[in-house]
């Protein structure tokens, strides 16, 4: 009996050491080579994407931003550092790879990266400048290709790495479980005479096949889900995507790829903190599931970014029809606030659809469209959805010549001013202008604000052409001062997205004082935006504006974000009413109430009400009436220039506009 005894503490002492050995090489699998592998395979897809992007850019496909293959490359870059000196990202944590052929492979691939963005930035420079491109599409393919060998060989070194530490693991497993079933035998044969002994010898080898299977199920989900939605992650998403392409293929059939980007949820972030955002991830991906079939596909792309793949349709007009009833219920699920603890969160999304293989048949095409169709919904306004499609690189395509153009123009100054006056409602005497841009383009001719603005403001193009405004508005002013003709206040347009720019403002201060037009006979006219977006930076430049003598004025007002906070915070001087109050005010009962309420608080608050958009001598009488004293629109005068402008208002009997003869 004693010989049994013995026999049977050293198997279960075996167990043991199998159990820890196995033990000790899954948390190594998932510590070390799991994010290991990750790591590679995101070195491949945004290095790729990199590649991909810019030569997107060189050959004039898109107008996606030149920031977006720096932002890959960046990432790519980030994972080999990772590699090579370990480090954390949301994904997991990273140790430092011992192999030196590895490292050594890997500080190879990194020089290639920055190599490559050395030349990429010389290259897109001198695009934008119009001289001779110097880095060829051969050469980027061929450093391409290249890149793609190196990262495809440290992958299938760490991969082959990974399986052998899976194929390891999995004999230790056998061995482990053969070892548990001749224990299980052995003990039920010896000890059938102990019951208690046996239960609880039975009840640890138990535990230890459960330990044995959960770690099993950590290696795959480590390996191919997100951690805090639990959604299939990026990998595994690309592996059944790409799928999905060879079964439609094989089926002649059809499916739809969309794109899912949360508007606002940096705000989240920056507002309740990382945690309330990763819960706030957590259930939209679980709404996003709610709004799919069974047989789609849902992954989480990266940070707040979604992919979902609706499969298994007939062909290219059952997709299009899935994706517009998929995408509509998205964005009305999360149309409803998410309460996380004490914080109502609101969120939307812009989604970005792309069909096979309607709009193409590959995978890195597939994403990059149904990108491309976000970027666009979000430029929509955000909290819709928008399709792929020729149409929209049309638009794209315009978008980019309006931005080399606007280049161009800013340099060589195809720009001219026309301004409009504004006057006191009962007299008609004129009271100041507003500097209107005009752009003088050598092919389509004169264009107004609204053909090129836009696209301005989303390059960033519109810092240098407020300031470009400005120059020649004070220069005019300057001018007419000069001839004796006296304009009252000239008032300048400044966009709010240049003045979120501390050098921008530094260098418009310095435009006025060096100007030397006395600051009273200027007036910065700025929207709502700027107060709503930064609060801190909005004070900031009417203390500093103020300080200088310079009258502000907050334009369109009634619209967008407006609030009375604005009026009790702000200190401003002019207030100028919408122009859509003034259009419609004799058929809308709501805007005449709404207008009489503006120009009483106006007047009420001591500062300067123009009502905008008069056009005729009947709403000239009704908003003096109403106690406005000041009107602005094309009643007394069209937008003209500086010249045509003092002329017309010369000659009008009512104008006190005088051009006096200065003597030479």
């Amino acid at each position: 009996m004693k010989r049994k005894y013995l026999f049977t503490s050293l198997l279960a002492v075996l167990v043991i050491t199998f159990t820890s050995a196995l033990v000790s090489q899954s948390t190594h699998l998932l510590v070390k080579k799991s994010p290991l592998a990750e790591a590679a395979a995101e070195i491949k897809v945004n290095g790729t994407l990199a590649y991909l992007w810019f030569d997107e850019i060189m050959s004039g496909d898109t107008a996606q931003s030149i920031q977006e293959v720096w932002y890959y490359l960046e990432i790519a870059d980030w994972h080999v550092v990772a590699l090579l000196e370990g480090g954390e990202s949301i994904m997991g944590s990273y140790q430092p790879v011992d192999d030196p052929e590895i490292r050594k492979r890997l500080i190879a691939l990194r020089e290639m990266l920055a190599d490559f963005r050395i030349k990429a930035e010389a290259n897109y420079q001198h695009i934008q400048s119009d001289r001779a491109v110097v880095f060829s599409s051969v050469r980027r393919d061929e450093q391409f290709l290249e890149f793609a060998s190196k990262a495809d060989d440290i992958q299938r070194v760490i991969k082959a790495s990974y399986e052998l530490g899976i194929d390891s693991y999995t004999r230790t497993s056998i061995t482990l479980i053969l070892a548990v079933i001749v224990i299980a035998a052995y003990s039920i044969r010896i000890q059938h005479k102990y019951e208690k002994n046996r239960d609880s010898l039975l009840q640890s080898l138990t535990d230890a096949k459960s330990a044995i299977e959960e770690k099993n199920t950590q290696l795959h989900n480590r390996a191919y889900f997100d951690p805090l939605t639990g959604l299939p992650n990026r990998s595994l998403f690309l592996d059944r995507l790409n799928q999905s392409i060879l079964n439609a293929e094989r089926s002649k059939k059809s499916f739809a790829l969309l794109f899912i980007d949360l508007d606002h949820f940096k705000d989240v972030n920056d507002q309740h903190g990382h945690d309330v955002g990763d819960q706030l991830l957590k259930l939209v991906a679980k709404r996003i599931n709610h709004c799919i079939r069974v047989t789609d596909l849902s992954a989480r792309f990266s940070g707040d970014e979604f992919v979902v793949v609706l499969g298994h349709l007939a062909d290219v007009s059952k997709a299009i029809s899935v994706a517009n009833k998929i995408a509509s219920q998205v964005n009305a699920a999360l149309a409803t606030p998410f309460q996380l603890g004490s914080a109502s969160v609101h969120v939307s999304a812009s989604i970005g659809i792309s069909i096979y293989p309607e709009d193409s048949a590959t995978q890195d095409s597939l994403i990059r469209y149904a990108d491309n169709a976000m970027y666009h919904a979000k430029s929509m306004g955000k909290n819709n959805f928008q399709f792929y499609s020729k149409e929209l690189n049309r638009i794209a395509m315009s978008q980019k010549d309006t931005e080399t153009s606007l280049n161009i123009a800013i340099e060589n100054d195809e720009f001219e001013l026309h301004y409009l006056p504004k006057w006191h409602l009962a007299t008609e005497k004129v009271e100041g202008v507003e500097a209107l841009v005009r752009w003088k383009h050598p092919t389509k001719g004169l264009l107004n604000p609204n053909d090129f603005i836009p696209v301005a403001e989303s390059t960033g193009q519109i810092r240098l052409l407020d300031l470009l405004v400005t120059q020649k508005a004070l220069n005019q002013q300057k001018r007419w001062l000069e001839q004796g003709v006296d304009l009252g206040i000239v008032g300048i347009n400044i966009s709010a997205r240049s003045l979120k720019h501390p050098e921008f403002f530094e260098r418009l201060k310095n435009i006025i004082v060096d100007s030397n037009v006395p600051t009273s006979k200027l007036e910065i006219e700025i929207t709502e935006t700027v107060m709503v977006e930064d609060i801190e930076l909005a004070q900031v430049i009417f203390a500093e504006l103020k300080q200088l003598g310079v009258r502000i004025a907050l334009d369109d007002f009634g619209t967008g974000f407006s609030s009375l906070s604005y009026l009790k915070d702000f200190d401003f001087q002019t207030l100028k009413i919408d122009r859509s109050f003034v259009m419609d005010y004799t058929l809308n009962n709501t805007s005449q109430v709404l207008l009489k309420s503006i120009i009483q608080l106006g007047n009420e608050l001591g500062v300067s009400v123009v009502a905008e958009g008069v056009e005729t001598k009947q709403q000239q009488q009704d908003l003096f009436d109403m106690g406005c004293l000041t009107g602005q629109g094309f009643y007394l005068s069209k937008p003209l220039t500086a010249d045509a402008l003092v002329e017309q208002l010369v000659k009008s009997d009512k104008s006190n506009v005088v051009k006096l003869e200065i003597a030479g």
